[in-house]
């Protein structure tokens, strides 16, 4: 499987007990593609980005789902919050949620788009939203947001399978920032989480505030997310994985 909460799906089905060694279901992570992961110095600064981005095929059920709960429950705080804001969807087939149209004034829809213009679009927006209400497997489009060193928002569903704490301890938003009184909020040194998990609507709009507005916290975890792309998501990181579980198997 690619994520451990897969793993454990597969054994709690399997209720007749087919499966009579279970050490022999092995997890193997998600390879971010090389050629899609950016260095730190070609990331475009915070300063020179603006809005949100979502990206996701329109015809899948669980981008429909997780697209419908944030324009109903996140955008709308977000507006009033932020009236400038605008959410890039990027993304193939037809517009699926018919009670709110495509052509509302902080959407830009913009369709299927070729590889370089949809990096453009990950270059100029300033957070990654990724809210997966429904889902198995591992979301790519979130290893897409960290390869391209744009912080990313997604819920416990959506953080399945992308780093190697995310499915046993995924981090909130609480978790990821202290109280510092005065000075606001500031990001414990001692979590290192790639990306920032929301149990509900409110905690996924505060998430986005915090990145939104603050360049320290954007730039950690846009440091972050980059990070676990090129270790934990790495062909040589799969690679390493596939030989340990082969070498398991031989031993057996």
């Amino acid at each position: 499987t690619i994520s451990d909460r897969d793993r454990q799906s597969i054994l709690r089905y399997d209720t007749q007990k087919d499966i009579t060694d279970t050490g022999r279901i092995h997890v193997v992570p998600f390879v971010a593609s090389p050629w899609e992961t950016l260095n730190l110095e070609e990331i475009p600064d915070f300063i020179n980005r603006r809005g949100l981005i979502f990206v996701g095929n329109l015809a899948n059920p669980t981008n429909i789902e997780g697209l419908r709960w944030f324009l109903k429950f996140v955008l709308p705080i977000l507006e009033q919050r932020i009236p400038t804001i605008t959410l890039t969807i990027v993304g193939g087939g037809k517009w699926p949620i018919p009670e709110v149209q495509p052509t509302h004034a902080s959407i830009r829809w913009l369709g299927w788009l070729p590889w370089e213009n949809m990096r453009q679009e990950l270059n100029a927006a300033r957070v990654f939203v990724s809210p997966i209400v429904v889902s198995t497997g591992v979301n790519t489009k979130n290893a897409l947001a960290m390869s391209n060193g744009v912080p990313l928002v997604t819920t416990v569903i959506g953080a399945a399978g992308l780093c190697g704490r995310c499915d046993s301890n995924p981090v909130s938003i609480d978790a990821a920032l202290d109280s510092s009184g005065e000075g606001g909020f500031h990001a414990p040194a001692n979590l290192d989480c790639p990306f920032v998990v929301a149990s509900d609507h409110e905690e996924f709009v505060r998430a986005v505030l915090e990145l939104y507005h603050d360049e320290i916290i954007w730039n950690m975890f846009s440091k972050r997310g980059v990070d676990n792309a090129k270790q934990y998501l790495s062909v040589r990181n799969g690679a390493k994985n596939i030989e340990e579980i082969f070498l398991k198997v031989q031993l057996q």
